[in-house]
């Protein structure tokens, strides 16, 4: 298993298996996604270096990337921060900041509902 969408520092957004065609079907698996990647263990002596997958993944690089086989312990992936820092640093993100109208004390917003997340009201007080 790829992710760890509990952790709160798993930055695996998504994966693609790879092909020679470019991925696997055009499907892509999500730590958030109940549906599993799975492969099927065999005895060290059927494997050779042709059986490993490729993968394209989609992360947030300041994250890790936990990797599960449920025999071996967790590997957790980091990418070094020299690859990302200063590409991080150029990017600019706005996000609408507008008043919320409503009653004192109650904050009211309408929100989609995700299965496994909550929402939470946070705001910097003075």
């Amino acid at each position: 298993r790829l992710g760890e969408r509990h952790k709160l520092n798993d930055g695996l957004v998504a994966f693609w298996v790879d092909d020679e065609n470019g991925y696997r079907g055009d499907t892509y698996f999500s730590p958030l996604d109940p549906q599993v990647l799975t492969m099927q263990a065999r005895p060290s002596d059927q494997i050779d270096d042709r059986d490993g997958l490729h993968l394209s993944m989609l992360m947030d690089p300041r994250g890790n990337i936990h990797a599960t086989t449920g025999f071996f312990p967790v590997k957790t992936l980091e990418l070094p921060p020299a690859l990302y820092k200063d590409i991080l640093r150029s990017i600019e993100v706005v996000f609408l900041a507008a008043p919320v109208l409503g009653p004192q004390g109650l904050v009211n917003i309408s929100l989609p509902q995700e299965e496994g997340f909550d929402w939470a009201w946070i705001e910097r007080t003075p």
